[in-house]
């Protein structure tokens, strides 16, 4: 990829912004995500090591986000930005004052962030992170007029044609709910303006499950009076959840068990997601 070395100071660079990060935690399971953050800080201690010893790392990419404001965004190198930052933070600011950075255009930029065939080796994508790249770079070739076949678009985003079947069919479900419209609420993709699949499958089962009741809310008397009240109540306490998504995963894990025995602090295994 082409690119441009320039000098810049750590204070040039907006971290916050995850436009460019492939490992999208939005697109995975809560233990993805704890699994995600294990891996980065350890990474990070890696990279810290390196420094500090004076090998070789390679340059952060980054893209010059508005173009001639000499503020910039990570492309690829989030983890050695967070290394650097905090040997400078440690050195009191006297270590990595500037650092030489690779300046790479928008539009490169935005036509590779889904290539994972790069510099991923340090940590391994989750599969959940893998899909959702695969999933985008089909929705931009799905997207292309005259349509692409499922040949066309295997030999372009080397996605299987089964995939590609299924994914249309899961497309065209999102699309009639609505997911695809920019005030639908459905997460997507900064880079792309689609919906991400992890959300936009969870929301479209939240609907089927909706309409499943409502069909079955005409057919019966619906709960009893003091169920009614405990819904009620469960609902108004998961209201002011930090974090509803993770509730939601002990819940389902843990529902009809005895509430006495649970050990709600302990991470949930990996394979029942």
């Amino acid at each position: 990829m082409e690119f441009i070395s320039k000098r810049v100071t750590l204070s040039a660079i907006d971290d916050s912004n995850k436009r460019y990060q492939v490992r999208d935690d939005r697109a995975g399971t809560f233990n993805d995500r704890t699994l995600n953050n294990s891996n980065s800080q350890r990474q990070i201690k890696t990279l810290i090591n390196k420094y500090r010893e004076g090998k070789k790392v390679d340059k952060i990419e980054v893209v010059e986000e508005p173009v001639g404001s000499g503020k910039y965004i990570i492309f690829h190198g989030f983890h050695r930005y967070a290394a650097m930052t905090k040997i400078n933070k440690k050195d009191k600011g006297t270590r990595f004052k500037q650092i030489t950075v690779h300046v790479v255009s928008k539009e490169n930029a935005d036509n590779n962030v889904f290539e994972l065939n790069r510099e991923h080796n340090a940590i391994p994508l989750a599969p959940s992170h893998t899909t959702e790249a695969d999933w985008q770079k089909f929705l931009q070739a799905d997207s292309e007029t005259p349509r692409p076949s499922k040949a066309q678009i295997h030999a372009q985003a080397d996605i299987p044609k089964s995939t590609i079947g299924k994914w249309r069919r899961e497309k065209k479900q999102f699309e009639e709910a609505g997911f695809f419209r920019t005030n639908s609420g459905i997460e997507k993709n900064e880079v792309t303006g689609f919906p991400l699949l992890k959300p936009s499958r969870d929301a479209l089962r939240r609907l089927e499950d909706e309409r499943a009741l409502n069909d079955e809310s005409e057919a019966s008397e619906g709960l009893n009076e003091t169920d009614q009240k405990a819904l009620a109540d469960i609902l108004k306490l998961a209201l002011k959840s930090k974090d509803q998504d993770k509730l939601l995963d002990y819940i389902n894990y843990y529902w009809g068990e005895n509430p006495s025995y649970i050990d709600a602090s302990m991470e949930l295994p990996s394979d029942d997601f």
